[in-house]
């Protein structure tokens, strides 16, 4: 498979033929199991099952396979590319980044942005982790969030502008100020329970349940105006605020629920990357991102099926990873 060699190439031919076989391994099997990784690899190659489980776990400890800045660029170029050949992006488009946590097996921490590539399906384009605090309080998310909104800032290309997209968990003045700095657009879920001024008229935000409704008003606790956005659907309302002028901020916000789908295809509903039992830190980091990134080609491999573009002639080499391993069940055709 010639993509890694193709936007690693800063790194040497012997790490590209590494983490392109094991990503090979990992397609194959369809799981985030060493295990499993290793057997399709002995069953594929004609080799020993022993020999490439101690292939697949030196990869995994190998300390120059280090995820940082550098890397992620690399990654980056890479998903852009794909997405400029699928969508026909060009410069200065707007690019939703859905943000989130998830957890594995209550050992890590993941904090996660995702983008939208089509009707059902989000893939990852960074991630942050961390060690999950066993005790209360002893985590300071403050911390890791502002570290991953300029990481994130950092290395993504200039040439797009981007919206943060997240869920009430975000929904705060430090989150609102951390989007103004890095200079990202927002749409943010607000909790209910927030006392704001319209014109001369002193409110509470749920007043505002039940109605379709976009206005501005002064939160007292933050000082500062802003524009919410109230949306009702039958029977439930989400109270949003956005510095986005003239977007469907409503329906940029239901697209937000695809990183839930992803953190699904990554676990229990795909690669099950909780089955590995991996407990150290730094092996889970980068079993993450190898996982990451194959689902992220069978995401845009299952488009190249169901669309047949001719664009994405370019990168038939990961179709070559498919029809090799016969395995797309973690890719579910959008409906239409």
């Amino acid at each position: 498979m010639e993509v890694f060699y193709r936007y690693f190439s800063r790194y040497s031919d012997d790490f590209c033929r590494r983490i392109t076989k094991i990503v090979n391994g990992i397609l194959g099997s369809g799981s985030a199991s060493t295990g499993e990784i290793s057997q399709h690899l002995a069953l594929k190659n004609g080799s020993n099952f022993k020999a490439e489980d101690m292939f697949v776990y030196r990869f995994l400890s190998d300390k120059n396979f280090q995820i940082d800045d550098s890397f992620w660029r690399c990654h980056i170029n890479m998903i852009f590319d794909f997405l400029k050949e699928k969508t026909g992006l060009k410069q200065n488009d707007n690019i939703q980044i859905n943000v989130d946590y998830t957890t594995i097996n209550d050992d890590f921490l993941i904090l996660s942005a995702s983008i939208n590539i089509s009707d059902d399906k989000a893939i990852m384009l960074y991630f942050s982790s961390r060690n999950y605090p066993k005790r209360k309080n002893s985590m300071d998310y403050k911390k890791m969030e502002e570290a991953f909104f300029k990481a994130l800032k950092h290395i993504l290309p200039k040439k797009y502008t981007y919206t943060i997209v997240a869920d009430r968990g975000f929904g705060h003045l430090r989150i609102i100020e951390l989007c103004e700095k890095m200079e990202f657009n927002f749409v943010l879920r607000i909790n209910e329970n927030l006392i704001i001024q319209k014109g001369e008229e002193a409110l509470n935000l749920r007043d505002f349940k039940g109605e379709n409704v976009v206005f501005e008003a002064y939160v007292v606790r933050w000082k500062k105006h802003l524009k919410f956005i109230v949306n009702t659907d039958k029977n439930s309302t989400w109270f949003l605020t956005s510095n986005l002028e003239n977007a469907d901020v409503s329906m940029m916000y239901s697209k937000r629920f695809k990183i839930e789908k992803c953190f699904q295809d990554i676990k229990s509903s795909g690669f099950d990357i909780e089955k590995t039992k991996i407990k150290k830190y730094d092996r889970m980091k980068r079993m993450l991102y190898l996982i990451s990134v194959s689902h992220a080609f069978s995401v845009f491999f299952g488009c190249f099926i169901k669309n047949c573009k001719k664009n994405f002639e370019n990168h038939l080499d990961i179709a070559t990873v498919f029809l090799e391993s016969g395995k797309q069940h973690f890719y579910t055709e959008p409906q239409e």
